[in-house]
């Protein structure tokens, strides 16, 4: 996304500055003049110097202020480059590991869709402290807006969980659509730390018993959840 976003920029920043030159040398500066004198202006230097008529002439000041939207799309750009290297480097990473090491009885959410945010946005409102664990880096840059913990890997995985705090936490929320990968998941962080907690989303009844039978705390059905809550309300109204 954020690669996509740099080349709209530059190919936005090449097309203005070819139209800057196009209309300086309409208003009757040589071409290489032209083109010297709008590169330094977008790079917000002035250098070359044109006599006041020629300045005056409304192509001229079209090409002024068509330098001044080339600087800055070149300050974005540039800023956008050295975040992108900064982001590079894992500093960002690192800094969330020394976070989370420091964490102890905080809860860990291992999938970054609509009801991993609900319930992020829930524990926020209590003060609870949470880590997601997320798939790839569009993830990550979703918890960063969110404003949570976060770090990148596959949850199954031993190394991944303990970057999470598996040992230290309390609870591991497992909300994948997919009843199997919870069911993994549960078997992998129970295999590391026995006393963990482990809730789990369902979407068949039917497999209840055998996310029970991975050592899981407890299962949730949001969809009857949903449904028994809107039941009520309506009931309530009847009664």
């Amino acid at each position: 996304m954020m690669d996509e976003r740099l080349a709209i920029i530059a190919y936005a920043s090449i097309l203005l500055f070819i139209l800057a030159v196009v209309l300086s040398a309409a208003a009757g500066l040589n071409l290489a003049v032209a083109i010297a004198w709008n590169a330094l202006l977008a790079l917000d230097i002035e250098y070359y110097k044109i006599p006041i008529s020629t300045a005056m002439n409304p192509l001229i000041v079209a090409a002024n202020i068509i330098d001044v939207i080339v600087f800055t799309l070149l300050a974005v750009w540039l800023a956008a480059l050295f975040f992108e290297f900064i982001k590079g480097l894992g500093i960002r990473e690192k800094f969330e590991e020394r976070k989370i090491r420091g964490l102890k009885k905080h809860v860990i959410i291992t999938n970054m869709n609509k009801l991993g945010e609900l319930i992020s946005a829930r524990l926020m409102e209590k003060g609870i402290k949470h880590v997601f664990i997320v798939q790839n880096p569009d993830e990550l840059e979703r918890a960063d807006e969110l404003g949570v913990m976060a770090v990148i890997g596959n949850p199954t995985i031993r190394e991944t969980l303990i970057k999470a705090g598996i040992t230290r936490a309390s609870y591991v929320v497992a909300c994948s659509e997919d009843d199997i990968r919870n069911s993994i998941i549960a078997i992998s962080a129970k295999a590391i730390e026995r006393n963990s907690r482990i809730i789990t989303r369902v979407t068949e009844e039917e497999n209840i018993p055998k996310l029970s039978r991975s050592g899981v705390f407890k299962c949730v059905m949001p969809e009857a959840t949903a449904g028994d809550s809107i039941a009520e309300s309506i009931i309530g109204v009847y009664s």
